[in-house]
């Protein structure tokens, strides 16, 4: 096993030497003067429980030197746990597990900024990439602007969109919440992606929106990865729609035919009332979440009305389209198929300035 020490003091050392002495493969990042000691003395644990030597001791202060790792111990003070991160990134895999070792409040949240993301893409490209080669997904990254700095975080976020994002198989469009507990909150969806499409190297992007755009905001959660449901979904793709409507349920394991059959039958009255001009898509959670969550998104540029497109309510035409009394009976069966709605279903609107060119 590779494993890494961010950080050789005294918790690092102890645990680092322990494990060497078990016979992994441990390297030591150190600096300065403690390098230089550890590449000239070796390592020496004095314990109760045994006293050990690493001599010699494999120590850098280069991570880039290294192989990616299949664990880092993360082991430096807290208040150098910003650059730390940093530093570690290009040994860090989709498999990398980073164990934290720290005293103090908000490291891990640091920590999230600066790792997260960069797992989230490489476990992306790592698992999307062997399945579903027919598939189309979607990513959502949700993010907050840091107090006082929304102007700057859209400006250097737009500016990254259309440096990274323009081209099909990397498109970014990004919406703000209006409704809801998250409301302000910035959601930033990589559409349309193939399996192949998760493969690509990324690390450019990732680095420049760690250096010019992160500062400006903190990431509310990790990535979500999502595969479409095309069977359920209605209407023609087409550009990024002003609106969006998102509804998200959780189901009951075993039930999700119930759910599946209230949603198609939905999207069947839906297109017939709007004579075809409706947009719906429908996903499924793949990763990042329970998943057993299904998400349904509704598109619009206007508001828009049920009154001004048909004589007839919602129930008489389901009613007329699959059977007497079949929405009270589909939506009983759906509700006993699920666990929970979400929160509430949120509506979002377009930041023109963020969307690609």
């Amino acid at each position: 096993m590779n494993i890494v020490v961010m950080g050789t003091g005294g918790v690092g050392g102890y645990f680092g030497a322990r494990l060497a002495n078990a016979g992994h493969n441990v390297c030591f990042i150190a600096r300065g003067k403690h390098l230089e000691a550890i590449k000239r003395n070796g390592l020496k644990i004095i314990s109760e429980t045994g006293d050990i030597l690493i001599h010699p001791a494999n120590a850098t202060d280069n991570p880039e030197e290294l192989e990616i790792a299949d664990i880092i111990l993360f082991c430096v003070k807290a208040f150098d746990t910003e650059a730390s991160a940093k530093l570690i990134r290009p040994i860090v895999g989709p498999k990398t597990a980073v164990i934290p070792f720290l005293n103090g409040l908000g490291h891990i949240e640091i920590m999230k900024n600066k790792l997260l993301l960069l797992v989230m893409i490489l476990f992306t490209s790592f698992s999307f990439s062997q399945r579903n080669p027919n598939q189309t997904f979607l990513t959502s990254f949700v993010y907050e602007a840091k107090e006082g700095m929304t102007d700057k975080f859209e400006n250097a976020a737009a500016k990254k969109t259309k440096m990274y994002n323009s081209d099909e198989g990397n498109i970014i469009w990004t919406y703000r919440v209006l409704t809801g507990p998250n409301q302000g909150h910035y959601v930033r969806f990589l559409i349309g992606q193939s399996s192949e499409d998760y493969g690509q190297d990324k690390s450019k992007e990732l680095d420049y929106w760690q250096k010019n755009v992160s500062p400006y905001a903190n990431a509310v959660s990790g990535a979500q990865h999502w595969a479409l449901r095309g069977g359920l979904s209605i209407g023609e793709d087409s550009p990024a729609a002003k609106y969006l409507e998102r509804s998200t349920v959780v189901m009951r394991p075993g039930k999700e035919s119930n759910v599946y059959k209230f949603l198609y039958r939905q999207g069947v009255v839906m297109d017939k009332a709007y004579k075809g001009s409706a947009l719906r898509r429908v996903f499924t959670l793949e990763s990042g979440g329970n998943t057993q969550t299904i998400a349904v998104f509704r598109a619009f540029n206007e508001f828009p009305h049920w009154s001004d497109q048909t004589d007839q309510s919602w129930e008489e035409m389901y009613n007329e389209e699959f059977g007497w009394n079949q929405l009270e009976i589909d939506s009983d069966a759906f509700n006993n198929s699920i666990i929970e709605w979400s929160t509430n279903t949120i509506l979002m609107e377009r930041v023109d300035k963020m969307m690609p060119n």
